[in-house]
């Protein structure tokens, strides 16, 4: 793999990891206020792209004479439906109707509900990395 390319891939996942660090500090400093619906999926897209990234560099630096790589639907499927369905019920609030609402007697029961599915990055980081590790060789590529 070129080197330049090696830099580039570095390059965005430090960009990346900057601007979610900062994410809420940025915003008032260039006067922008979002939606709160706006300001939940940016800072949910901003993981996924970092864990998508540093997958596909670890993918692209074991097999750096590869040209061409397909998507795995299969395999994202199995390890990035979990995640998924966990950023959808983050993302509607449906974990906030269920705590409240289900598990409003069980209180234990309830604070778990909010905490596991508040911890949005987690579950975004881990949709990048199942994102970036869904690619596999085309049949082209291995004859």
């Amino acid at each position: 793999m070129k080197k330049s390319i090696v830099v580039i891939y570095l390059i965005i996942v430090l960009i990346f990891i900057s601007i979610y660090a900062l994410f809420d500090y940025i915003l008032p400093f260039i006067n922008v206020t979002l939606p709160h619906i706006a300001n939940k999926l940016i800072k949910c897209i901003l993981p996924i792209a970092i864990g998508f990234f540093i997958s596909y560099f670890i993918f692209k630096l074991k097999n750096p004479e590869i040209k061409r790589t397909n998507f795995d639907f299969r395999r994202f499927v199995i390890f990035g439906i979990v995640p998924l369905i966990s950023l959808i019920i983050y993302l509607t609030s449906l974990h906030l109707i269920i705590s409240d609402k289900i598990f409003k007697n069980f209180e234990i029961l309830s604070t778990s509900i909010k905490y596991i599915f508040d911890k949005f990055d987690i579950w975004s980081l881990w949709l990048g990395f199942a994102l970036g590790a869904s690619f596999k060789i085309s049949k082209d590529e291995m004859r």
